[in-house]
C-alpha cells in the first residue's frame, strides 16, 4: 500500500509538472511574439506621438515589405545616407538619438518585413514624439518595438529552457510513479523472524 501511496502522489506531482512546463512554453511563445508588436508605425518624413509605459530600450525597424494605410510597399531593405531619427520627451523637449545597430538584424511578421536601424533608450515613462526625416523626397515606413532584439531572444530561450526542464521533471515523476503503482514488492522482502531466544 505504501507503494501505491507513494506512486499516486508521484503521478499527481508529474501531471503537475507536465501542466505547468506546457504552461511555461506556451507562455513564452506568445510572449515572444506578441513583444515585437509595434509601439508606433510611421512614415517618413514625418512624427508620431508615442506613449512610453516604461523606460528602457526601443527598437527602431525599417518596414521596407510592408502595408500601410492600406497600400502594400516595397523598398530595398538599406537606407540611403541623410535620414536623421529624434525621439523627444514631449515634458521637457529632451532629445535621445539614435544608437545604430552594429549587426544586421532582421524581422518578418505576417505582412511586415523589418531591418533593424538602431535602438533609443529613453529614462522616463510618458509622452514621447519621434521624427524622422529623410534626403530629399525619400520616403520610408518605419515601426518601433519595446526591447532589444538580442535581449527578447535571450529572454525567450531561458523561459524555453525552464519550461523544457519543467516538462522533463514531470515526465520523470510520472515515470516513477507509474513504476510504484505497477511494479510490487520485492519477493522475500516480508520482515525476517527473529533470531531464537529473541522476544518477538
Amino acid at each position: 500500500m505504501k507503494r501505491k501511496r507513494k506512486g499516486v502522489i508521484f503521478l499527481i506531482a508529474g501531471v503537475l509538472g507536465l501542466v505547468a512546463g506546457t504552461g511555461v512554453l506556451i507562455y513564452s511563445v506568445l510572449s515572444f511574439i506578441g513583444s515585437f508588436k509595434p509601439v508606433a508605425v510611421m512614415e517618413s518624413p514625418g512624427a508620431v506621438q508615442i506613449q512610453i509605459d516604461e523606460p528602457g530600450i526601443y527598437t527602431l525597424w525599417h518596414d521596407h515589405d510592408t502595408t500601410h494605410n492600406g497600400v502594400t510597399l516595397s523598398h530595398e531593405p538599406g537606407l540611403p545616407q541623410g535620414f536623421d531619427y529624434v525621439l523627444a520627451r514631449d515634458s521637457d523637449q529632451v532629445r535621445f538619438q539614435l544608437t545604430p545597430s552594429r549587426a544586421r538584424t532582421t524581422l518578418s511578421t505576417p505582412g511586415r518585413n523589418s531591418v533593424g536601424v538602431g535602438t533609443f533608450q529613453p529614462d522616463r515613462a510618458g509622452s514621447h514624439t519621434l521624427r524622422i526625416a529623410g534626403p530629399g523626397a525619400q520616403s520610408r515606413v518605419f515601426s518601433l518595438t519595446a526591447g532589444s532584439f538580442l535581449g527578447r531572444f535571450a529572454s525567450f530561450g531561458l523561459w524555453i529552457v525552464l519550461g523544457a526542464i519543467v516538462v522533463l521533471a514531470g515526465l520523470l515523476l510520472l515515470v516513477l510513479g507509474i513504476v510504484f503503482m505497477v511494479v510490487g514488492p520485492k519477493a522475500g522482502a516480508h520482515p525476517q523472524p527473529p533470531p531464537p531466544g529473541v522476544p518477538e
